[in-house]
Order: C-alpha cells, then sequence, then structure tokens
C-alpha cells in the first residue's frame, strides 16, 4: 500500500512539473484594458490597425499609412516625432524604393538626458513569399506589430512616472527591415545621431504567432546586461540561442547596433507556420504572448529610466561575457566564464565521486558501466537517426523543402513530434522494466553508464562551444543523487533532483522543438534520450527500498 502511495505521489509531482515546465504556472496572466501595467488587450488595439492590409515595401501607400499611424500615436502621447526619409534602397528582387523611419525622444521633465535607452521594433511587413507553391504576402501582426505595439503600450505606461525618470527614451520604428535591415543602416549610417547617448538597446522581433518571448541574443560582455534583465517577470533565455544565433544566416535591426550599444534581442519562437505568410495576421494573434514582451520588459524599462546607476551611457558595458539559462518558476541562473569553468569542475568530481562510491558499495561494476555507456551512445545515435528520418519523411507527405533547422508548413508537426517522444518513453520503459527484472544492478549502472555518457558530450561541448548546461547540469543533479542513493533512507532525495531536471529539461526541449522545427526532430530525441533515462532511472532510486 505504501509503495503505490509513493509512486502516485512522484507521479503526480512528475506531471505537475512537467506542466510547470511550459510556463502553466508561471507565464503572466493577461492584462485586461483597464490594467493599470502593461495590457496585451491596449496594445493588440495598435496591432489590429497595423496589420489590416499588407504593407512591405511592394505596398508603399499602405506602408505608408502605418507610418503615418505610428507618428499620430508618438504625438498623442506628448512626443515630436520625426520621419527620416531615404530613398533609393535596392529591393533584392530588383528595383528601388524609397523608405522612412519613425523615430520619437522622450526626455525627463528636468530636461535632456546623458543617457537613453532606445527601443526598437520595425514597422514593414514581409514581402512576397512562397508558401507551398503560392506566393501570399504577410499582414504583419505578429512579425512586427507584436513589436510595435508592445512598445506603444510600453512608452504609454513609462510616461505615467516620468517625473522619476532620470534617463529618456528614444523610440526607433524602422521601414524595410525585412529587405535588407534598410531602416536601421540607414538611420546608423546617414543619422548617427540617434544613437549618442544611447546606453541600451532594445529590440522586439517575433518569429511565429504563440509561446512564450525568448530573449535569444544579447551584446557582448553582457553581464551588466544581464543583471539588468533580472529584474524581468517570468524570465526566459538561453546564452545558447546567442552562440547559435551567430553561426545561423539570419540578421535583425539589433544585428547592426549590437557591437556598439549593450542591448537585448527579444522574440517569440512559436508556430513558424505563420511567420512571412498571410496567416501572420490579427485572428491569429496570441494575447498571453503579448503579455510576456510586458511580463519581461517593463520592470527593465522602469529600473533603467528611475535609477541613477544609469545616468552614464556606458553604464552596461561590461567585462564578461556570462553563461545563462532560465529554469520556470526558479528564474535565471547565470555565471562568468571562470564560474562556469569551476561549476563544470565540481560536476565532473561530483560524478567521479558517485561512481567511486556505487561502485564501492557493490551497486555496480566497471565493466557493467562501460558496457552501459556504450550501449546508450550507440542507442542515441540511433534515436537520432530515426528522429531525422521521421522528420524527413513528414516533410516530404507534406510537400514541404526538408530543412534540419527549418522545415516549415508542416500543420501536422506538434502531433508528430508528441507521438514520436511518447513512443520513445513507451520503448524504453519496456525494455527498461524487462531488462531491471534480471539484474539488481542494471539502473545503477544504466545511470552511471548514462552520466559517463553526458560527461563526455560535456566536455565536448564546453571547448567547442562554452555551452554545455542542457547537459551538465542534469549530470550534476543524477550525481547527487547517485551519491544520495549510498545512504539508507536519503535516496527519497532523488525525486526532487529528479523533478529539476524535468523541469529544466522540458523547458530546454519545448524551446529547441519549436526554434529548429521538426527538422531537427532527431535532435529532439537524441537529448531527450538522455533525460528520459535519467529521470525514470532515478524514480527506480526514489522508489528502492532501502534496508539498515
Amino acid at each position: 500500500m505504501m509503495k503505490h502511495l509513493k509512486f502516485l505521489i512522484g507521479f503526480i509531482l512528475l506531471v505537475l512539473t512537467a506542466l510547470a515546465s511550459f510556463g502553466t504556472f508561471s507565464l503572466p496572466r493577461v492584462e485586461k484594458g483597464d490594467s493599470d501595467r502593461f495590457s496585451a488587450e491596449r496594445a493588440s488595439k495598435h496591432i489590429e490597425v497595423m496589420s489590416k492590409v499588407p504593407h512591405s515595401v511592394e505596398h508603399p501607400v499602405e506602408r505608408a499609412q502605418v507610418r503615418r499611424y505610428l507618428y499620430d500615436i508618438l504625438e498623442d502621447m506628448g512626443g515630436e516625432p520625426e520621419i527620416h526619409e531615404y530613398d533609393s534602397v535596392k529591393f533584392r528582387y530588383g528595383g528601388y524604393f524609397d523608405i522612412g523611419n519613425v523615430y520619437c525622444q522622450f526626455d525627463p521633465l528636468s530636461g535632456p538626458a546623458d543617457s537613453y535607452i532606445m527601443m526598437v521594433a520595425h514597422f514593414d511587413s514581409r514581402f512576397r513569399q512562397t508558401k507551398l507553391q503560392k506566393t501570399v504576402y504577410s499582414y504583419g501582426a505578429g512579425d512586427d506589430a507584436y513589436g510595435v505595439g508592445s512598445i506603444l503600450e510600453l512608452l504609454s505606461q513609462a510616461l505615467k512616472y516620468r517625473d522619476e525618470w532620470h534617463q529618456g527614451v528614444r523610440i526607433l520604428f524602422t521601414d524595410s527591415e525585412e529587405n535588407a535591415l534598410d531602416g536601421m543602416k540607414c538611420a546608423a549610417k546617414y543619422n548617427p545621431e540617434l544613437f549618442e547617448n544611447v546606453g541600451y538597446v532594445v529590440n522586439l522581433e517575433s518569429r511565429g504567432m504563440d509561446g512564450p518571448v525568448l530573449l535569444f541574443e544579447t551584446s557582448a560582455n553582457n553581464e551588466n546586461v544581464l543583471d539588468l534583465y533580472s529584474e524581468a517577470k517570468a524570465p526566459y533565455g538561453y546564452s545558447l540561442t546567442t552562440v547559435v544565433y551567430r553561426f545561423l544566416p539570419n540578421n535583425t535591426d539589433f544585428t547592426i547596433v549590437k557591437d556598439s550599444i549593450p542591448g537585448i534581442n527579444f522574440s517569440t519562437i512559436d508556430n513558424i507556420n505563420y511567420y512571412h505568410v498571410d496567416d501572420d495576421n490579427f485572428e491569429n494573434i496570441n494575447l498571453a504572448t503579448i503579455q510576456h514582451y510586458g511580463a519581461q520588459i517593463e520592470p527593465i524599462l522602469e529600473e533603467f529610466l528611475t535609477s541613477g546607476e544609469y545616468r552614464d551611457p556606458d553604464a552596461l558595458k561590461g567585462d564578461d561575457d556570462l553563461v545563462f539559462f532560465t529554469v520556470p518558476i526558479l528564474g535565471i541562473f547565470s555565471f562568468t566564464k571562470p564560474q562556469f569553468t569551476l561549476f563544470c569542475s565540481v560536476v565532473f568530481a561530483l560524478f567521479c565521486l558517485a561512481l567511486v562510491l556505487n561502485i564501492s558499495a557493490r551497486n555496480a561494476t566497471v565493466k557493467g558501466v562501460l558496457k552501459k555507456a556504450l550501449v546508450i551512445f550507440l542507442s542515441s545515435l540511433l534515436v537520432l537517426a530515426m528522429g531525422e528520418g521521421i522528420a524527413f519523411l513528414t516533410a516530404k507527405v507534406a510537400g514541404t523543402p526538408f530543412n534540419i533547422t527549418d522545415t516549415r508548413y508542416v500543420m501536422c508537426s506538434p502531433v508528430v513530434v508528441n507521438v514520436s517522444l511518447f513512443a520513445l518513453i513507451i520503448i524504453y520503459l519496456a525494455i527498461y522494466l524487462k531488462r531491471r527484472k534480471k539484474s539488481n544492478l542494471f539502473n545503477i549502472e544504466t545511470l552511471l553508464g548514462c552520466s559517463l555518457v553526458l560527461l563526455v558530450l560535456s566536455v565536448v561541448l564546453f571547448f567547442a562551444i562554452g555551452e554545455n548546461f542542457f547537459f551538465a547540469v542534469p549530470l550534476m543533479l543524477a550525481s547527487l543523487a547517485l551519491i544520495f542513493n549510498i545512504f539508507v533512507f536519503l535516496n527519497i532525495l532523488s525525486l526532487p533532483l529528479l523533478l529539476l531536471i524535468a523541469l529544466l529539461g522540458c523547458s530546454f526541449l519545448y524551446a529547441l522543438s519549436v526554434a529548429l522545427t521538426i527538422g531537427a526532430l532527431g535532435v529532439i530525441m537524441f537529448i531527450a534520450f538522455f533525460y528520459l533515462i535519467l529521470i525514470v532511472g532515478l524514480f527506480g532510486c526514489y522508489m528502492s527500498q532501502k534496508r539498515l
């Protein structure tokens, strides 16, 4: 009876942890139109106006109407907006066109400031795009009216405490970002005065209509930038995405200024099937997603504007690049490079201690651990290959080009990903339960073997890209559990440690799956395979009966 109750408690907590990892208990609620804080409903009013029709560089009249709307709104807020026009911009498909950025500066009531925060988003929608052999145009509701509407709502809220400002705000709504970052490039080249005394840039982008808003890029030497970001509510970001983004052929307006001005870059990442196509329209907006922009940026904006700490435009320039990641509910964790090196060394020491103690206690053998490590590694490669094979076949059936980091317009992709992961879980559980009955050493040797593989992968990633938290943290938690498991009654600590692995792992896998699309299904299943082994094995430790 007690064993069944113990299992039920552990299972319920695991399910609740999985829900928490997707933000069920931590993401902000949508604020209504009468709220005194950032309201997604109010921001959506701007989005609705901007996204009535496509307004790309191929739609000069409609684009001019959006530009004028933004000018009028900023003027109504008490600003003195400017339109900076640039002519003869080359279109990637041939020909030339004119563009115009919308700029406005708001100073403290006491007068011009010594330092400014610049909030940036682009107001043009995507020009012609091929979607399943059909030419379509985006309405720009998500990309990037999400960003523009959020900035207007953020500014409206900040103006309420303008008498407390020490620093000022500069708003830059760029034109023709979709073509070749033309608006930001022209501003930097022909109006460099706009960036004088700017101590902080916040760029808002959108790559999809749904899900949480990700801090996916920071400027270099981001220690002070991350310190300010700690003010954010419901933070969500990984330094790994900045590392990966450097290798991808993608750019945003932030690209033009990130080497000279400290800052951060936000974007949605879920539902790429609506990105740059006609599905990017007002009917498909997600108020919860818009609210997450405000939840993260509103506290940062208030802190920057009202604290005397940022009077110097160089205040956010740092010396170190931090490794950081977020864990739902627990918040953001950051390390300097020396600190992260020390952390990885501690993880290595914990694994060695766990290995020695369990072999000494005859819970495992060296031969058994090495054998399990080899089997697990080869199995992970098989899982990787099978996942990519499923993704390739799914893309073929959907009639869309396969790309490991960008396979779009596969409407059934969430179902395929979830079914594939569920099948992986069922198959592994069947194998685990069968093998464990045959050997008393199977569970501990499997955990140690998996940990050994994670150790090797962590070392490789550390020296290759300097990022390995998604392997190193679970390895640390598993090593601690294996050490506690040696002692009578302490095996129960395996439960909170495996829950932490699930909290970090599920959240990270979600971000990875929606960012890389179904094309990376094999990579997702590869990483999930290791998490699965650790969670199942540690649950077995938690359930085991330790005797005096």
